[in-house]
């Protein structure tokens, strides 16, 4: 098959494949399986565990196999996340004796994994009695949260299974066409990635494999880190065991961030008297809203804080606010539709002086090089009618805001090559500031273009100065006051 013939299928991954997955491998990993947890990682939302999409693909280039086949080689790199409901993209690019078989995924044209494998066909199957062995359902475990200082010294192993009903679920021709042991090989390095091996706090972008035949001893699979690299954060996990050895690429993900308490803050800062301000904080939950919270509460403010999905984050902030001597509520808003909610959310007869607007999706979700409208119209809805649509509904309530801040970003001058749809955006979205500084005369609009502060948005696996919020939101704080 040469590439003009390739042939492509496509998948949405759904919920119930991260779960079904999460059975049959025992990668129990939360960025795989909890929305609003994955939400405040690096990716910002949830992603398809990387094992799955190479299984998915295998699944697709064995549809057209007459005879079972067993791994020579294994060579495949993840090179983007794929999130779950995301249309993949599988490519069967080409397939020979000689060469093996190359496989290319993709999410809207990007290039997201890449795979090659060679392989022999119609290979002796391995002893019934000892495939039996790997039959059964990993134990759900805990992840590890193995910190930095310990990873050198890393090691362990895992026990091979094959669960035959998520099997069945999952896939139509692996379970006919590939060796069961080399099929539960790969199934326990996601497990061991994922869960243990740095566990928690991981992202596995590759393997290379090497397998050999009728070498099925114990059903487990050994593993140890061999290499670190702090510059980057990248370890290399070795592996051996029931016929393979090989090395397996994993990135040491950076974990969530905490921002600093209340308590924290009363003891770091001097907020000035904010006393008879009633400040409404979109987006509160998190982030540059959940500092700008806790300062405004801090200086006497009486604070509310939308979320959209993060009930638990904000109802926390509420009660740091109100442990330490604070006023504070959180409402459940949509900027979708804030003229039909704002009213009942916020109450009848509290009408906010100020309000602080910091709503908005996953910042680096762009293709470097690349202008995505879709992307670019995401982004509006939250930077220009989103907020523009927030500011005209607490008007209609009879008393809009004496003062606006909008955070805009630097990002609008320097334009980096993977956020253009991002920039556009916070650019239109300082003319919505300018237009209404211009036409609302009871109001005083400010948007400053903030450098790269320190948030959960700004996490990065290669290590970067993200500034400290807190001065950074106490000065907008004064100047609005």
């Amino acid at each position: 098959m040469q590439d003009s013939e390739a042939r492509m299928i496509q998948k949405i991954f759904t919920q119930q494949d991260q779960e079904l997955f999460a059975k049959l491998s025992g990668d129990y990993n939360p960025m795989h399986l909890d929305a609003l947890y994955a939400r405040r990682l690096m990716f910002g939302r949830q992603v398809v565990h990387g094992i799955h999409l190479l299984l998915w693909a295998f699944d697709v280039w064995l549809q057209g196999k007459a005879e079972t086949v067993e791994l020579c080689d294994l060579k495949a790199d993840f090179t983007a996340t794929v999130a779950v409901s995301e249309t993949v993209e599988c490519y069967v690019l080409s397939d020979c004796c000689d060469e093996g078989v190359k496989i290319r995924l993709t999410v809207g044209g990007l290039r997201v994994a890449v795979i090659h494998a060679t392989y022999v066909s119609g290979a002796a199957a391995v002893n019934p009695a000892k495939a039996n062995l790997l039959f059964s359902t990993p134990q759900r475990e805990e992840c590890e949260r193995v910190p930095v200082n310990a990873l050198g010294d890393l090691s362990g192993r895992v026990a091979l299974h094959l669960d035959g009903e998520a099997v069945d679920r999952l896939f139509s021709f692996i379970p006919l066409y590939l060796s069961p042991v080399q099929f539960a090989v790969l199934l326990a390095t996601t497990r061991i990635v994922g869960m243990k091996c740095p566990g928690m706090n991981s992202v596995f972008s590759g393997l290379l494999m090497k397998f050999s035949f009728n070498h099925f001893t114990l059903p487990e699979l050994l593993f140890r880190v061999s290499d670190f690299d702090d510059r980057f954060s990248r370890m290399i996990v070795e592996v051996s065991g029931s016929g393979v050895v090989g090395k397996l690429s994993v990135f040491y993900r950076p974990a969530q961030k905490i921002q600093s308490s209340y308590v924290e803050l009363s003891e770091r800062v001097v907020c000035p008297d904010l006393s008879g301000q009633r400040a409404l904080v979109i987006g509160g939950s998190r982030g540059l809203g959940e500092v700008t919270a806790k300062l405004l509460a801090l200086g006497g403010a009486d604070v509310r804080i939308t979320y959209h999905r993060g009930a638990e984050d904000a109802n926390r902030v509420v009660d740091e606010i109100k442990s330490g001597g604070g006023t504070a509520e959180a409402v459940a808003l949509d900027i979708v539709a804030p003229k039909e909610d704002i009213a009942s959310r916020i109450g009848d007869h509290w009408n906010p002086t100020h309000l602080y607007y910091f709503a908005t999706p996953f910042i680096f979700d762009g293709s470097r090089g690349k202008f995505s409208a879709a992307l670019f119209d995401t982004f509006c809805h939250y930077y220009v009618t989103g907020f523009l649509a927030t500011f005209q509904a607490l008007k209609a309530r009879g008393v809009a805001p004496r003062k606006v801040f909008y955070p805009s970003s630097v990002a609008v001058t320097e334009i980096p090559l993977d956020m253009g749809e991002y920039a556009a955006a916070k650019a239109a979205g300082e003319s919505v500031c300018q237009f209404l500084d211009k036409t609302e005369k009871e109001t005083d609009v400010l948007f400053v273009r903030l450098p790269r502060l320190d948030t959960d948005q700004t996490a990065s696996i290669v290590r970067v100065d993200n500034m400290d919020p807190v001065p950074v939101m106490l000065d907008i704080i004064r100047q609005l006051k």
